[in-house]
């Protein structure tokens, strides 16, 4: 069972930013040919569904189904769950379709009775749920995963989600704050990250991972060392009421030069640039998309106005770290 913080805060997400996401991820589906969306997310994964219905399902599977003319959901709770997820989603109840350990084929069923000639339905999700796509070929629909075109339109970043991550990156920012005085305090690489979590969750985190890079390895999970007053890099990955944010810092070390070289760097971090230019340090520009280390967070091809990215540099030579959070301009990035 997940933990964490989950409310709507109106001020940050009004009603009509979820209308907008919505209503494009369907333009995007009606190019794409398909009669519906599904959006799918779970325990592990739920990304999506919070950034277009504002809900994370905590202890199971959830779907929310768009087609022209409607917008329901079809969960794994049961109905006592509804009225709060209809409090978080601003849908009626009567739109909740509570199905158990079912979501695969009542999602499938849902939709025969709104399209009983069958046809090709788009779906969403860090994966494609396998027992999903063996119910809608058993209804007569053909999957069609769309992946990409959402990918596009997140490059896109609206007045919301900025909004957001401005405040996710301000809960990350406070909390390695935390980290450094653990530090220097005489806090290890465990207690420091420890606080960070704390501090993080305490503010309203729905999810944070850290990982670590000791010296001369890579990044990986907190361990157990005798590494007070020692040089290692922590790497936290945050998500907020949805939006995910990065950032990366190494303790023991002055991070000054390295700093001046991120500010350098993110200034020429225009619409239309697909690398940063600096002199000596590594800069990498990653979309946060996701809570791992892995292709999911992958690097920026094309950067675009408004576009909300994680700036990174690297000293490859003394293996330090320095990250933060930008939005993008014609003026440069912005931290946020």
């Amino acid at each position: 069972m997940k933990r964490g913080y989950m409310d709507w805060d109106k001020s940050l997400l009004p009603l009509s930013a979820l209308e907008q996401r919505r209503a494009l991820l369907l333009g995007a589906a009606k190019r794409a040919g398909v009669k519906a969306v599904i959006i799918y997310g779970d325990v592990y994964s739920a990304d999506e569904l919070s950034y277009y219905v504002n809900y994370a399902p905590y202890w199971c599977n959830s779907a929310a189904v768009l087609t022209e003319n409607d917008s329901y959901m079809v969960t794994g709770h049961n109905n006592r769950v509804n009225p709060w997820i209809s409090t978080l989603t601003g849908m009626e109840q009567e739109k909740l379709l509570a199905s158990g350990f079912k979501v695969p084929e009542r999602t499938a069923q849902s939709l025969k009775e709104r399209f009983p000639e069958g046809g090709r339905i788009g779906m969403i999700g860090k994966y494609a749920m396998a027992a999903m796509a063996d119910a809608l070929a058993k209804e007569g629909f053909e999957l069609v995963v769309m992946d990409a075109e959402e990918a596009e339109l997140l490059q896109h970043a609206d007045a919301a989600y900025r909004a957001t991550a401005a405040k996710a990156a301000e809960i990350l920012r406070q909390a390695f704050k935390q980290g450094r005085e653990d530090y220097a305090n005489g806090g290890s690489s465990r207690t420091v990250t420890a606080e960070i979590e704390y501090s993080a969750r305490k503010n309203g985190a729905m999810d944070i991972v850290l990982y670590v890079a000791y010296e001369g390895e890579a990044f990986g999970l907190p361990e157990v060392r005798e590494d007070a007053n020692g040089t290692w890099s922590v790497c936290a990955l945050m998500q907020y009421l949805g939006v995910w944010v990065r950032m990366t810092e190494t303790f023991g070390v002055d991070l000054t030069a390295l700093r001046a070289e991120l500010a350098a760097a993110t200034a020429g971090l225009v619409p239309g640039r697909i690398s940063a230019a600096s002199q000596g340090a590594r800069i990498t520009v990653s979309q946060v998309l996701s809570d791992a280390v892995s292709d999911l967070n992958a690097k920026v091809e094309r950067l675009t106005d408004g576009q909300v990215v994680s700036v990174e540099a690297c000293d490859a030579a003394n293996g330090i770290f320095c990250g933060e959070m930008y939005q993008i301009s014609e003026k440069g990035a912005v931290a946020l």
